[in-house]
């Protein structure tokens, strides 16, 4: 039996082989194995397998994560970035290259949310920066986020010598402190110097809480009172004359029910023996009743 042309796989060879007789098989083949070969080349083609096997999920998981990665996470990092870039300051931040699924709706929801966030945003600024009253945002770590036109021309004025200016700032920053500290608002008065003039300023420092009731911001008022103060002083002055005339002086409301007499000066009770106590409220008319002392 002829058994050069028989292909046979590594570790198999023959063994022995015979013709039988003719009209019967056509012969009978012995093969020897060895084993050795055999199972090194079925570990070696298993081997193979599993790191075909392996390639392919490999291959799997990183076109799977590219098309994570492009689909959902470069889309939510571009929101996110977007979202600090507008926490930042950057009021023109918006979310760009959006894809068209789920999460382009939702990155295309943001940019509207923002567009009308920054709209009323404006509009607010526009209106606090025409208060006649000064105002001023700071976070919590004394950095400034809204200064209006009027605390910049009282505070941060060019008139206002740079020495004295720094010294307001400081007294702000230890305020601030202690409103952080004991959360609650605080009230004072100062004089600042503008050239040769004076200027009289009321100033709050008041605590913003955020949701979560944690204090987020602290904000800053400040009322120029130099009017006030001005006009205070003048009628000081004009009561302490009145107080001091040796003529009677008697005030009466006009607009009241028979004009009633708000005030008396310490002449007035002198010449008449009245007390202040019992002209107040009375007619004018009181002085004429004959009760008067000579």
């Amino acid at each position: 039996m002829d058994t050069t042309s028989l292909s046979l796989p590594e570790g198999v060879a023959v063994s022995n082989a015979y013709t039988l007789l003719a009209g019967d098989y056509e012969g009978i083949l012995y093969l020897r194995f060895n084993w050795a070969e055999v199972e090194a080349l079925a570990y070696k083609d298993l081997i193979n397998d599993m790191l075909a096997i392996t390639a392919a999920i490999v291959l799997m998981l990183v076109l799977s994560t590219v098309t994570v990665y492009h689909v959902i996470l470069k889309p939510l990092n571009l929101i996110g970035r977007t979202i600090r870039e507008q926490k930042s300051g950057v009021s023109e931040a918006r979310t760009r290259q959006l894809t068209d699924d789920e999460i382009g709706v939702l990155g295309e929801s943001i940019n509207e949310m923002l567009d009308a966030i920054n709209s009323r945003d404006k509009l607010l600024k526009t209106v606090v920066n025409h208060l006649p009253v000064g105002f001023a945002l700071n976070r919590i770590d004394g950095t400034n986020l809204i200064r209006n036109e009027a605390y910049k021309q009282s505070y941060l004025s060019a008139e206002l010598d740079a020495s004295e200016r720094q010294d307001v700032m400081e007294r702000q920053q230890t305020l601030q402190a202690r409103v952080l500290a004991s959360r609650r608002t605080i009230r004072y008065e100062e004089q600042l110097s503008f050239g040769d003039k004076n200027r009289h300023y009321e100033a709050t420092l008041f605590p913003v809480f955020s949701s979560s009731d944690e204090i987020e911001w602290v904000g800053a008022l400040c009322f120029d009172i130099t009017e006030k103060k001005e006009r205070e002083l003048q009628l000081t002055q004009l009561y302490r004359a009145v107080e001091s005339v040796k003529s009677g002086i008697v005030i009466c409301a006009y607009d009241g029910p028979d004009y009633p007499i708000i005030y008396v000066n310490p002449a007035v009770t002198d010449l008449t023996g009245y007390t202040q106590a019992e002209l107040i409220g009375q007619n004018p008319r009181i002085f004429g009743s004959g009760k008067a002392m000579p």
